[in-house]
């Protein structure tokens, strides 16, 4: 699975369930131990940031508000941003094929690419579910053993399609409604990565499963990722939606208590959506609100500042200036509405891509 995860645009974030069988990772064969378990996510092993980060000495800071990740261990370098396929090792740009992403309340990463960029050497075996690095001067005791021999490897279940209702945006109290076909007799469920978590599904039919969430009041998540799991004989698989999720917060009336109606709605951009150098950024709001829209890119050392006002009916349209942002950079998007007395709403967070 390789689609951004906009963790910054949810209320909270949950851990995935654990496979069946834990993954283990171990450094010059010392095995290492997480707050949060190890987890498969598009092929690829994720592990928290900070953990793996310190077990391969390096020294690591998170900035909360431009969802950047920076390393270092002596003259080697890393950059990453949360949700982004883009990543800088020692100043060289470098496209990853699963992004950083927020899990259980725990910033993961991928191992591979992590370790790899700081030098170490990265081995998976597949019968024992290890991933086994090896750092310079390690002693051969980190070379991974043998298989087990005479040992049939366990198939895990067959997971063919899985769809849902969401075609356009769901607002709170509407019904999402998760589909999935696969193997007989197995158990199934649902995460919204970093939001929801193991939500039930049953089997309707052999071999057909569905599932259902109803959409919280005020909750807000933009293209997110949807993923079964099904599970048989103590085995996992997994499969992603073809199409993301959209929940828009039920806008409440102008004058209702805490602020409400001051949520970004219908905004016009998606996640990871191409735009110019010149773009505007629309959607709607309380009416006569203030917009602020603000920019950061992890190749850009700047803050882009736009405003606007929303008018009578709510409706705003904010020009953004990234000329000087590099062409094929992310730029994260805040979009925040303040009102006459200078409340404000809860910030609507997107990353675009600079083309």
């Amino acid at each position: 699975m390789q689609k951004l995860i906009p963790a910054a645009a949810l209320a909270a974030t949950l851990a995935l369930p654990a496979l069946a069988q834990p993954i283990v990772a171990k450094l010059d064969g010392r095995p290492l131990q997480f707050d949060q378990p190890p987890v498969m996510l598009g092929g690829r092993v994720m592990v928290p940031l900070r953990g793996i980060f310190e077990a391969l000495g390096a020294n690591v800071r998170f900035e909360a508000a431009s969802q950047r990740i920076f390393a270092t261990r002596g003259s080697q370098s890393v950059e990453l941003s949360l949700g982004s396929n883009q990543a800088m090792v020692d100043g060289a740009p470098v496209t990853l094929d699963t992004p950083a992403a927020s899990l259980g309340g725990r910033t993961m990463v991928p191992l591979r690419f992590v370790s790899e960029a700081l030098g170490a050497d990265v081995r998976w075996q597949d019968s024992t579910q290890t991933v086994f690095m090896t750092t310079n001067g390690a002693s051969s005791d980190a070379t991974p053993p043998p298989p087990p021999q005479n040992q049939q490897p366990k198939q895990p279940p067959r997971l063919n399609a899985v769809s849902h209702n969401a075609r356009g945006s769901l607002n709170g109290g509407d019904q999402l409604v998760v589909s999935a076909t696969g193997a007989r007799n197995g158990r199934a469920s649902f995460d919204i990565l970093g939001l929801v978590e193991n939500q039930p599904m049953s089997e309707v039919q052999p071999g057909e499963y569905k599932g259902n969430f109803t959409v919280p009041n005020r909750l807000k998540v933009s293209q997110g990722t949807l993923v079964v799991h099904l599970r048989k004989n103590g085995q996992v698989t997994q499969l992603e939606a073809p199409r993301p999720v959209t929940f828009n917060s039920r806008a409440q009336q102008p004058g209702n208590p805490g602020g409400g109606g001051l949520d970004i709605g219908r905004l016009n951009l998606r996640q990871n959506q191409p735009v110019r150098a010149m773009f505007d950024v629309q959607g709607q709001t309380l009416a006569g609100a203030q917009i602020e829209v603000t920019g950061r890119s992890p190749r850009f050392p700047g803050t882009l500042t736009s405003a606007g006002r929303a008018d009578g009916n709510g409706r705003f349209s904010v020009q953004v200036n990234a000329t000087a942002v590099p062409d094929n950079s992310p730029l994260n998007l805040s979009i925040v509405a303040r009102d006459r007395s200078g409340r404000q709403g809860a910030p609507t967070q997107i990353q675009v891509f600079r083309r």
